[in-house]
């Protein structure tokens, strides 16, 4: 009699789209971004972010590890232009943020341990989708977000838009900004638009991470194009 081992495999795959950012005011193209993240047995590990000039130069990169947490995975991102850097490192309970202006400035570096749900950069999104049925069903969610700018987090809130016009079968959208009602006043939420299907984030509208030549932010909106990857989510098109 003869006997056969099979040794579970683990799965690899990728998620890698195009984004294209758009001035709000002027709808010029201000740059692009290329997102490639990757994936074992369907849990994302690491991603990359690479930023180019409308001209096709790279202008900033950023790097993303995943660890337990998907909401809030470590990050670094430089810009080539000035040297303006930021970033977050998880240690324990506590988060280590780095922040530098340009090149000629001093790092700093602040640790902060916030109460709550912790939200970073690209964990934005998997908050949404651990939350998906929540956030659909109309309830407000309210979480701690992280602003290397300021080295602190800001308590955010985030809610489905009731407005037939922008939700259809296809799609749906969420708005999230800062809950606290003074600030509200000086920051524009942000709005993103959702595949109901795939729950692919499909476009972006609000603040950028990204300065302009200026060292200044944009308000843009990115319409991300996915490329064919091993998820089989099908040829997606920004409208």
């Amino acid at each position: 009699m003869t006997f056969f081992s099979f040794e579970l495999m683990s799965q690899e795959t990728s998620t890698h789209y195009l984004g294209r950012a758009y001035d709000m005011d002027s709808g010029e193209l201000v740059y692009s971004e290329e997102y490639l993240e990757s994936a074992i047995d369907g849990r994302p590990q690491e991603a990359t972010v690479t930023y180019f000039s409308p001209s096709g130069k790279v202008i900033a990169e950023k790097e993303i590890a995943f660890g337990k947490m998907l909401t809030s995975p470590d990050f670094l991102m430089t810009d080539m232009r000035d040297g303006y850097t930021e970033g977050v490192m998880s240690e324990g309970s506590q988060f280590k943020i780095i922040f530098k202006k340009d090149r000629d400035s001093t790092e700093v570096e602040t640790h902060i341990e916030p109460s709550g749900p912790v939200v970073a950069d690209a964990g934005f999104h998997y908050f949404i989708l651990e939350n998906w049925e929540t956030l659909l069903s109309g309830k407000t969610l309210t979480f701690n977000f992280i602003v290397p700018t300021i080295q602190e987090f800001l308590k955010f809130e985030i809610q489905k838009v009731e407005n037939e016009k922008k939700e259809t079968q296809e799609r749906i959208q969420f708005k999230t900004g800062v809950s606290n009602f003074l600030l509200k006043a000086f920051m524009n939420p942000i709005l993103l638009t959702y595949d109901r299907r795939t729950r692919l984030l499909l476009q972006y509208e609000g603040l950028s991470n990204v300065n302009n030549d200026e060292g200044k932010s944009h308000n843009v909106r990115i319409r991300m194009e996915y490329q064919g990857n091993s998820m089989s989510l099908g040829n997606l098109q920004s409208r």
